[in-house]
């Protein structure tokens, strides 16, 4: 299924008005020295929806927009992982994500005159 996202209209603009928002929260999250559950606590704040205490991430975690990003319990991201989530991303419980992964929700249209409107589809 693909959602299309156009530039210039009001679901646009709300979404990057949270994703300026949470790009501060992202910057925190890798800039600072955390312990486990701080990670977990800044992890929520980014996805609007809490992150359960058997979940890991390792640092530094990266993300375009968080609030699309959903995960289940006792999931592992491993460090330096980047999440383009404006499609959706749904990690279910026991997910492994190895070091270095990107996972890409998004695609840019072909035409130039459309280069920054978005087609979005989950994973």
């Amino acid at each position: 299924m693909v959602e299309k996202l156009d530039l210039n209209t009001p679901e646009y603009a709300q979404l990057e008005e949270r994703i300026q928002q949470n790009q501060l929260l992202v910057q925190e999250l890798n800039t600072q020295v955390h312990d486990a559950a701080a990670v977990r606590e800044l992890v929520s704040q980014i996805t609007g929806r809490p992150v359960d205490e058997s979940t890991e991430i390792r640092l530094p975690f990266y993300t375009d927009c968080g609030v699309r990003i959903h995960l289940g319990k006792r999931v592992f991201i491993n460090s330096n992982c980047m999440f383009t989530d404006l499609g959706t991303i749904t990690l279910e419980d026991d997910a492994l994500i190895g070091p270095n992964v990107t996972l890409a929700t998004v695609n840019h249209r072909r035409n130039p005159a459309e280069r920054r409107h978005l087609d979005l589809a989950p994973i």
